[in-house]
């Protein structure tokens, strides 16, 4: 007998598991701006702006996940259009401002393809953690609105 999944089953593992293949993508996108385009031994040059634009998509999409689900957007309770757009701008500010730090640092590093590469994937590391620690500071605050609902004292 074949085990079924419910629908319940699979958005909860897409919350779990998009914002990784996200991480995925935010690296490979890191890499590919920095010249470092690995497709090329696999596929080709032809495959370099399928390869950039499809991690942009991703890690897009990773991150926008990401956001839509914080817990502290369930005590606002924002309408779900308001809800996307915020997403949708964090994830193009955060994409679009490592892109902006990695042409930079393109410009500054040494040409040496293997101190690029650390470089660029530590700067990932560096950016996400500082993003993921922000949001869970913000997600805390959340205990202090819930709080203060409950003595009556606020009302969004």
């Amino acid at each position: 007998m074949a085990a079924s999944i419910s629908l319940r089953d699979a958005k909860k593992a897409l919350k779990k598991y998009l914002p990784y293949s996200g991480l995925v993508g935010y690296s490979v996108l890191g890499l590919h701006s920095a010249k470092i385009r690995l497709e090329e031994f696999f596929i080709g040059k032809s495959a370099r702006p399928v390869v950039f634009h499809g991690a942009l998509v991703l890690s897009s999409i990773g991150i926008a996940t990401y956001l839509y689900d914080r817990p502290v957007f369930d005590v606002m309770r924002p309408p779900k259009s308001k809800r996307l757009l915020w997403s949708l701008f964090g994830t193009w500010m955060f994409n679009f401002g490592s892109l902006l730090l990695w042409a930079i640092c393109k410009e500054m590093c040494p040409k040496n393809r293997l101190i690029r590469a650390v470089l660029v994937l530590s700067s990932c590391a560096g950016v996400v953690y500082v993003g993921t620690d922000y949001l869970q500071a913000v997600d805390k605050l959340r205990l202090g609105i819930i709080a203060e609902r409950e003595e009556g004292a606020i009302e969004l």
